[in-house]
């Protein structure tokens, strides 16, 4: 690291340190490294062509504030990395992270393990794109964040992540292993856990695809696709007024299972929703709630679901098309007009 912060991880005290109208370029590691046991405050900064990242925070029991930061490179976007795997103080790995006027050239990462991180008017501009919070809260807001298909957005062990009026977009296009090939990739659980009561919720989003003419890929494009999950896990998506481009072949993909609910969600494209569910090996069951969603192209399906008894979908205002796909049982759909 060109700085290296951190203080001594048997005492409460922290390092305290500020950062003003700094450069920083061609780094082998980090320009600013924020590790355990700090309070730091970096402003008016930049970043060019430094390896692992422009700001990256690895240590519990800090507290950091960045603002108006810039990274780019001719051969490494350099990007914002927080990673927290050193515990500070009393073996505590909480931070208290706030990002905000960011302009990145790409790699935006944020791995919270306990604790908080805001931020708001942050642009990057392609991938990585990669969110975790296992026992943290994220919210972001205000912001545009851009990936390619070939290296999709990742939400990974959320606890409670929340996007409230961000622009998603999606570039490029590439074939994935998946059933779709997906813009965002939700995973619940990592390394055998079985994870329950998270959430991920989107507000007053746009999800957009700047699709090529010529796509080298056979499968659908979706702008969101979620891993497996069972309803009685309780691990929610939300969305509320949220918008999905036309140029997506699906707005949601729910692959086996989980809880989705949609409030006052507009979809462009001919598919809104599919909802998939297994009961082999363990259930995969799903439970979704749609309020007003208004399709913007005649007769598309709004939701394609697995049937199964132990699913459920309810319905509730604007009537919507949905498309069954036959399985050993039917599933519970209610619908309740206005």
């Amino acid at each position: 690291a060109i700085i290296f912060l951190s203080a001594r991880d048997d005492s409460p005290g922290r390092l305290r340190a500020r950062i003003d109208d700094c450069t920083f370029s061609n780094g082998v590691g980090d320009a600013i490294h924020i590790y355990r046991n700090v309070d730091a405050i970096v402003r008016n900064c930049s970043a060019h062509d430094v390896f692992r990242g422009g700001v990256t925070v690895t240590g519990g029991n800090s507290i950091v504030v960045v603002d108006s930061f810039r990274t780019d490179g001719d051969l490494h976007p350099t990007g914002i990395d927080v990673e927290i795997d050193g515990a500070g103080y009393q073996g505590s790995y909480a931070v208290d992270i706030r990002m905000t006027n960011l302009n990145l050239a790409g790699d935006f990462d944020v791995a919270v393990r306990a604790g908080q991180f805001y931020g708001q008017h942050i642009y990057c501009g392609g991938s990585p794109v990669y969110v975790a919070g296992r026992d943290g809260e994220i919210l972001i807001e205000d912001s545009e964040l851009r990936y390619a298909l070939e290296d999709p957005m990742k939400i990974v062990v959320p606890h409670r992540v929340t996007f409230r009026r961000c622009r998603l977009v999606a570039q490029g296009s590439f074939e994935t292993s998946a059933r779709v090939d997906p813009g965002i990739m939700v995973q619940w659980n990592a390394g055998g856990s079985q994870r329950q009561n998270n959430s991920v919720t989107f507000e007053d989003c746009d999800f957009d695809y700047k699709r090529p003419a010529q796509r080298n890929s056979t499968r659908p494009a979706a702008a969101l696709y979620n891993n497996a999950g069972n309803k009685d896990d309780q691990n929610e998506l939300v969305f509320t007024r949220c918008s999905f481009s036309s140029a997506y072949d699906y707005g949601i993909f729910l692959n086996q299972g989980g809880m989705l609910t949609m409030d006052s969600c507009t979809i462009g494209g001919p598919n809104g929703i599919y909802v998939g569910s297994s009961n082999t090996q363990r259930a995969y069951n799903y439970r979704v709630s749609i309020k007003d969603m208004e399709m913007k192209q005649s007769g598309a399906t709004a939701v394609e679901y697995k049937e199964q008894e132990r699913n459920e979908i309810q319905v509730t205002g604007k009537s919507i098309k949905l498309k069954p796909v036959k399985g050993l049982s039917k599933t519970k759909v209610k619908r309740i007009e206005k």
